[in-house]
């Protein structure tokens, strides 16, 4: 268990600061290239989120889950919204509602309707991928939210639905997955797909939101190196990265306030 631990937490905290990146546009760089290379990050803390979702599960009650998420997700996210709608002068039971007082808080509205469905995801066997694929490819299509963009704008995410429901079956074959990690070949597949990407500039651009083809091949891509690689999680750049990953959420939720904070006293 301590070992799987350390690869989600190093896998959520590459996530979390490519997020970051992304956000950074413009701000810290204004090379687009950079931005296009962070197309991975939503859908990977996604699948991240189905992964911890189902060993969540796993360990107790769906009444047990509910109570955590809520005590971990909705409270930060009432704080962050009442901290930015001071410095930014909106109103702050719209901004809750329409979950806009940011731009990335439209990630909480399909975010909190992905853990809603959770309890049933998990209980559902393999071979309901057959049907979970078409029906994210139909929401991504034909659902709509308004007020939000992304995968806010679509029910459950849209296709975002369908990386959740991956992240739960990992979970339910990871001892499968165990069995074949740290050989060569599942190294070698990940690099050569990654390569192949950047040799024909097939990475995801800025419309990776909710992923499409692409954005699954390059996050799998990733995902899959990390998994296989054998790492020092002790080493200090690692530790960092973990730790960012055990925060992920709450960097998430607050980094655009650190970026008001800074505007609002220049």
């Amino acid at each position: 268990m301590k070992e799987r631990l350390e690869w989600l937490d190093l896998l959520k905290g590459i996530a979390i600061i490519a997020v970051i990146i992304d956000h950074t546009y413009g701000v810290l760089y204004k090379n687009l290239l950079i931005q296009y290379h962070t197309g991975f990050s939503v859908a990977l803390f996604i699948f991240l989120a189905g992964v911890t979702s189902a060993m969540s599960l796993s360990r107790g009650n769906f009444i047990k889950f509910y109570k955590k998420r809520s005590f971990s997700i909705i409270i930060p996210f009432v704080i962050a919204t009442a901290l930015f709608s001071f410095l930014n002068h909106k109103p702050f039971i719209s901004s809750l509602l329409h979950f806009n007082a940011t731009g990335p808080m439209y990630f909480i509205a399909f975010f909190m309707e992905l853990i809603l469905i959770a309890p049933l995801l998990n209980k559902l066997p393999y071979y309901f991928l057959i049907l979970i694929i078409p029906l994210s490819i139909y929401l991504n299509k034909f659902s709509f939210i308004p007020f939000l963009w992304g995968g806010g704008n679509k029910l459950f995410g849209g296709t975002f639905l369908l990386m959740f429901y991956l992240g739960f079956l990992f979970y339910k074959n990871i001892e499968f997955f165990n069995k074949f990690r740290f050989k060569l070949i599942n190294i070698i597949i990940p690099i050569l797909l990654l390569i192949f990407f950047e040799y024909f500039k097939l990475f995801p651009t800025i419309w990776h939101n909710p992923p499409y083809t692409l954005t699954f091949l390059y996050t799998f891509s990733i995902f899959w190196l990390v998994f296989n690689l054998r790492l020092n999680y002790q080493n200090k750049i690692l530790k960092f990265i973990s730790y960012c990953g055990r925060n992920s959420l709450y960097i998430f939720l607050y980094h655009p306030i650190i970026f008001s904070i800074i505007r609002w006293f220049r």
